[in-house]
């Protein structure tokens, strides 16, 4: 058989108008005219009817009313993650301006004279809603639907419009409705307070004026399509990427009309008449005082948002993972396309049996459509959920949008298979013998289809609730709001500094002390940001007791180092209490140590002399204790309950057949996993705590605790196993470094690991982080790791060579002879420790030499240096000692003799240079420096020095070039500045010297004697140039 194929128009045009009144080509021009006035006065009048009664009047009302009933029950009534970000931004919590998503911000502005305390529910009822609305639109654009798409449904169906009548007519929209309200993301979206539900009202709508067009044909639908479309665009990415979708159904709709140039320009203007809108975030920021960005920054940060987000999809899409793009368009784009085609078939083959064929094949793939996009709504594995998940989208992608497709075309096919069923119609085959068993085979196959769309109706709902309805109740039980509470519950009455890694721990714990009334007395910072200097500024701003003045916060510029973070941290803490709101590791926990008190820790000074924080006291395990209990009882056990949703086992036979079937399966909600993830890093903590107090019980109690929360705590599970062997008395096993990264490999870092799930307990574990902390220069957490490695695993003489080295790196010499005794008179670490003898004659000779004993620390030195006179390790830790003790000449032989063994080691050129330099011979060190810079173009403290022997060396010029690229590779480096300054200085270029100058004071530490010298230096340069 062979067929083609003609795509017609989306909008009953001439063409349809004579199926029901033919018009002869020598009629009159008038009897035509009057042909199309009457269609245009049947349209007006159908509209009035169908808007004053049935499937496209009444039902989109009372399904808002339903809808919002359902939303309304099952609310979230307080701050959850899901509209955290919102509330944040409407509070004025979050420091960053508003610079997307204008049209939510409009929509929304009225909120923020709100109290906290109402905010969260108010925002989630407007958000409930605009769910209503949405799923109101969506019955109505279904009721609106044409069926008269293929030949065989404008033979059943006499209707010029394509609208099915009777009660027929309720069931398309009533069971799209069913499907896109009860489907779990949208349910979650429409009671958690997200934007994402504004996009998808704003899209419904757009499609809800075409189909009236299609209707009534006014061009007011679609220039309000077009308007809407730009409001859209301006507030929603994804409305870019469904741009082309949008003009090929406009297309359809118009067809060659479309191409009217006043048409296409009536479109365009309203169209960038809704994208206008895109300029009002960047006008706020130009008319607000002291705005962190611009107008054309603000702007330009828009279109790259979403160039980028676009381009993310795509790849993601179409390089990554092709086929999961090909699922997603078969389950929502495609089904719509197909269906604003109206068909028509002329087929060679004329015969009965050829037709036959043809509509049997179009059945079968609109029931295939019907069934896919109903599948989809239970989330299977190629849901949109789901998919997402596969390509790991950094950010919310347009699940909605595409589960309003599906659903879409859950009406339309519902439709078309009521109206292809309606009635059986038997083509003659060719023979008479068997008509009337043909006849009953077509009646039954139209009762069986109909009965089972009318069961769909029914069933498919019932399904939805049930599998759905207990993931919505656990994610909308408050738990983020009670961890909010809880935390606060946890902070002193008095106020404190707050600070926090995670803006979202950030802002609950701020939602929950807005609530209590507490807010004023507590200044919450997100650590993340502190070393960006417009966070500081926002600082000041919002606290100007505790910030106002410049010398605690930076004033200027962009970066803040960590040095400068610490000390700012440490005045702060001189009259503030500074406390954690999650266990956390860092450059802040070199100089603070944190105290558990349940789940926010209080950050106090080390004690003199001490590496490791002490062990919490007996009242302290008990106050930790009674919260933890607590805890357990009004939020943990309610959290596993959640969380053993998607492993209980089914009750209803039926349902638990059907879940099979369709490989679908109740999973816990993403709020319920992270607040549990939030409490298991916790109690991990606390079990750590525990274990190293000498609790192996509790503390194993607690680490079966984490595990229960969040099963993938790999640090729970390791310290738990490791809490057995310690329990049992056996001794610690010292495996590979390759076996722990087995072990973590899903988070790819140790880093990555501890920040997820908490500390580890374990003395492979607590090597490993030890030179983790190393490489990222927190010696005193690495000196914790090693000490605590040697603690549990004695035998391990690897710690003890770290933990040597770093006790003298912190100025703990006393400690370090201590240890390195211990290791000698130790039977068991004997033969370790003459193994690695040189390596311990170097710590103890550091050692020395840090207790001023320099004597001791030379014979020590010389000693080791005529047992191994051509270790080139030892020979560094002579020149460091030799130039630590003002010893050069002596430093120098070492460097010559270092540099004969390895001549093109780039740290023995550097450490010659700047002996020279300590010699005063700044000439002379310009060549061992050049040579490390031409052996390492990018060595950069190579070229820093050698800045300063150029400067010293009166070499002007050759200085200015090196210390301009050093600018340009740290911005920041008040050192830097100086060493311009003073050659600008010396120049007599006074306004260059001025710049330099200035740069110095905004980035360097003040108080110091070089910036009062500076200071100084600058004054009596203004004051020149006055």
């Amino acid at each position: 058989m062979s067929s083609a194929w003609r795509i017609s128009s989306f909008v009953p045009d001439a063409d349809a108008a004579r199926q029901n009144l033919p018009v002869q080509n020598n009629q009159p021009c008038n009897q035509t005219c009057s042909a199309v006035n009457c269609v245009w006065y049947m349209t007006i009048a159908l509209r009035k009817k169908l808007s004053d009664w049935g499937a496209a009047g009444i039902l989109p009302w009372l399904v808002v009313i339903a809808a919002l009933s359902l939303y309304f029950v099952t609310l979230n009534r307080s701050v959850c993650l899901s509209n955290l970000p919102q509330v944040a931004q409407l509070n004025g919590w979050d420091w960053q301006p508003s610079l997307l998503w204008p049209l939510e911000f409009v929509v929304t502005y009225p909120l923020r004279f709100l109290p906290p305390t109402v905010l969260p529910e108010a925002l989630n009822t407007l958000t409930a809603v605009l769910a209503a609305l949405t799923l109101g639109l969506l019955a109505r654009s279904v009721a609106l639907l044409p069926h008269d798409r293929t030949p065989l449904q404008r033979e059943l169906l006499k209707n010029t419009f394509g609208l099915i009548g009777g009660r027929a007519a309720l069931v398309p929209p009533i069971l799209a409705v069913a499907t896109c309200g009860l489907q779990l993301s949208f349910w979650l979206h429409a009671t958690g307070g997200t934007g994402e539900i504004l996009k998808l009202l704003v899209f419904a709508y757009v499609i809800r004026c075409l189909l009236e067009f299609r209707l009534d044909g006014r061009q007011i639908w679609l220039s309000k399509a077009a308007f809407v479309y730009g409001l859209g665009m301006a507030n929603d990415w994804a409305m870019i990427g469904f741009l082309p979708l949008f003009i090929f159904v406009l297309i359809l709709v118009k067809g060659l009309a479309f191409f009217n140039p006043r048409f296409l320009v009536r479109m365009a203007l309203f169209g960038l008449g809704g994208l206008a809108l895109l300029l009002l975030l960047p006008a706020i920021q130009m008319f607000t005082h002291d705005a962190p960005v611009g107008f054309w920054q603000a702007l330009r940060f828009e279109v790259v948002t979403a160039k980028n987000a676009l381009a993310i999809v795509f790849n993601r899409c179409y390089s990554y993972r092709p086929a999961v793009a090909v699922l997603l368009g078969l389950t929502s784009v495609i089904p719509v396309i197909l269906m604003c085609i109206r068909w028509r078939i002329f087929s060679a083959d004329t015969s009965p049996l050829g037709t036959w064929v043809a509509n049997t094949t179009f059945n079968f793939a609109h029931i295939l459509f019907f069934v896919v996009c109903v599948w989809v709504t239970f989330d299977p594995p190629f849901s949109p959920t789901n998919a997402s998940r596969l390509l790991s989208l950094p950010f919310a992608a347009p699940l909605l949008k595409l589960y309003y497709l599906s659903c879409l075309a859950v009406g339309y096919y519902s439709g078309y298979l009521l109206v292809v069923f309606s009635r059986p119609i038997v083509h003659d085959l060719g023979y008479r013998p068997g008509a009337e068993f043909r006849f009953f085979l077509g009646q039954l196959t139209c009762s069986i289809v109909k009965s089972a769309v009318w069961a769909l109706t029914f069933l498919v709902p019932l399904a939805l609730f049930y599998k759905n309805y207990p993931i919505v109740r656990t994610e909308n039980m408050g738990a983020a709001a009670q961890y909010g509470a809880f935390t606060a519950e946890c902070l002193p009455q008095s106020g404190a500094i707050v600070l926090s890694d995670d803006p979202y721990r950030q802002f609950l714990t701020q939602a929950a002390l807005a609530n209590r009334g507490r807010e004023t007395n507590f200044v919450l910072l997100n650590t993340q940001m502190l070393p960006y200097g417009i966070y500081h500024k926002f600082l000041r701003n919002r606290y100007p007791k505790t910030f106002g003045n410049d010398t605690v916060t930076s004033p200027t510029n962009d970066y803040v180092n960590p040095v400068r973070l610490v000390l700012m941290m440490s005045a702060l803490a001189q009259s503030n209490q500074l406390w954690y709101a999650h266990p956390s590791f860092g450059y802040y926990f070199e100089q603070f140590y944190p105290e558990p008190h349940g789940l926010a820790y209080k950050l106090n000074f080390y004690p003199t002399n001490q590496i490791s924080p002490p062990v919490p006291a007996e009242n302290e395990i008990a106050n930790n204790e009674r919260f933890w209990a607590h805890v357990q009882k009004k939020a943990l056990e309610p959290l596993t309950n959640a969380l053993a949703l998607g492993d209980e086992e089914e009750k209803f036979f039926l349902m638990r057949k059907f879940m099979e079937l369709a490989k679908v399966r109740r999973e816990p909600g993403r709020e319920v996993q992270t607040i549990a993830a939030y409490y298991s890093r916790a109690l991990n903590n606390w079990g750590v705590e525990l274990q190293r107090a000498g609790r192996l019980q509790e503390a194993a109690k607690h680490f079966a605790q984490a595990l229960a929360l969040n099963p993938d705590n790999i640090a729970a599970e390791i310290n738990l196993q490791f809490n057995k062997t310690l329990q049992a008395g056996r001794p610690a096993p010292v495996v590979a470094s390759k076996s722990t990264d087995e072990q973590i490999r899903a988070f790819r870092t140790l880093e990555r690991a501890m920040n997820v799930n908490g500390p580890f307990d374990e003395p492979n574990f607590c090597f490993n982080l030890g030179k983790e902390f190393v490489r990222g220069l927190n010696y005193r957490q690495a000196a914790q790791q090693f000490e605590r490695a040697v603690q549990l695993a004695p035998d391990n003489i690897e710690a003890r060579l770290w933990l040597g080295r770093l006790f003298n790196l912190l100025r703990l010499p006393d400690k370090a002879l201590e240890l390195i005794a211990q290791t000698r008179t130790s039977p068991a670490l004997s033969a370790d420790e003459s193994t690695n003898a040189l390596q311990f004659m170097l710590i103890e000779a550091t050692a020395q030499s840090i207790k001023s004993n320099v004597p001791a620390a030379f014979e020590i030195l010389e000693s080791a240096i005529a047992r191994h006179p051509t270790d080139t390790n030892l020979l560094g830790v002579a020149m460091y000692l030799y130039l630590a003790h003002g010893d050069y000449s002596n430093a120098l032989a070492a460097a010559e003799r270092f540099l004969r063994i390895a001549p093109d080691d780039v740290g023995g050129l550097i450490s010659k240079g700047v002996i020279y330099m300590q010699l005063n011979a700044h000439a002379a060190a310009i060549a061992p420096l050049s040579r490390a810079l031409a052996l390492q173009p990018t060595n950069y403290v190579a070229m820093f020095n050698r800045a300063v022997a150029y400067l010293q060396s009166g070499e002007l010029d050759a200085a200015q070039s090196d210390y301009l690229e050093l600018s340009r590779v740290f911005p920041t480096s008040y050192q830097v500045y100086y060493g311009l300054g003073e050659i600008a200085f010396r120049k007599k270029d006074t306004n260059a010297a001025i710049i330099y100058y200035q740069n110095y004071l905004s980035n360097a530490i003040p108080g110091s004697a070089e910036a009062e010298f500076v200071k100084n230096r600058l004054d009596q340069l203004t004051g020149r140039t006055r």
